[in-house]
């Protein structure tokens, strides 16, 4: 069973953001990126599904999954995207943004030329849980970001938490066969309002 991110894109979405904020013109290339993203999960992960809403079949399979995530090792992902500069001016909308039924609050928000740091909580009324969110990126250089995020759910008095180290290195300014746009949030662990 897949679990769908409904509250937040990790990866380079703080990253971009703290570009379109830092200067009118970003101190970063656009161009073609590779960003490298190493996940370490923990907690309680049955925080991630209404679990109550599944068959004792579906349940027992969830609870499997969820426990091997739990205990795994921490996941790298590597993948490309072509950053335009519209996609950096525009990541910010992405921040701001909540999901349909959901209040979300930005608790803190730093950013300079070179460094970008953001607190969000957010809550769903449906599913009655709540997500905080805490991103640090620094622009190292106009081609290299380095940052971590820790994303905390919590439903049901249980918590999953997530750790991103997160990297970035410009590849060059012709994107060949690379997807557009920012890097979508990784698939296979989410919060727990995707499953109701």
């Amino acid at each position: 069973m897949r679990i769908e991110w409904r509250f937040v894109a990790v990866v380079p979405l703080a990253l971009a953001a703290a570009a379109a904020l830092a200067a009118p013109h970003p101190d970063m290339k656009t161009g073609e990126w590779e960003f490298t993203r190493i996940t370490k999960s923990g907690g309680d992960r049955s925080a991630l599904i209404d679990m109550a809403k599944l068959t004792p079949e579906q349940r027992t399979r969830v609870e499997e999954t969820l426990k091997h995530q739990a205990t795994a090792p921490a996941k790298t992902t590597v993948r490309k995207r072509c950053l335009t500069q519209t996609d950096l001016d525009k990541a910010l909308d992405k921040v701001d943004a909540a999901q349909a039924g959901q209040k979300c609050s930005i608790n803190k928000t730093e950013v300079d030329a070179h460094h970008f740091a953001v607190k969000r909580e957010c809550t769903d009324d449906s599913s009655g849980a709540t997500m905080y969110f805490e991103s640090h990126m620094d622009v190292l250089s106009p081609v290299a970001v380095r940052g971590t995020t820790d994303i905390r759910i919590t439903r049901s008095g249980k918590t999953s938490t997530d750790h991103n180290d997160i990297s970035g290195k410009w590849l060059g300014a012709v994107c060949a066969k690379t997807p557009p746009g920012l890097p979508q949030p990784p698939e296979g662990v989410g919060p727990p309002a995707a499953q109701r």
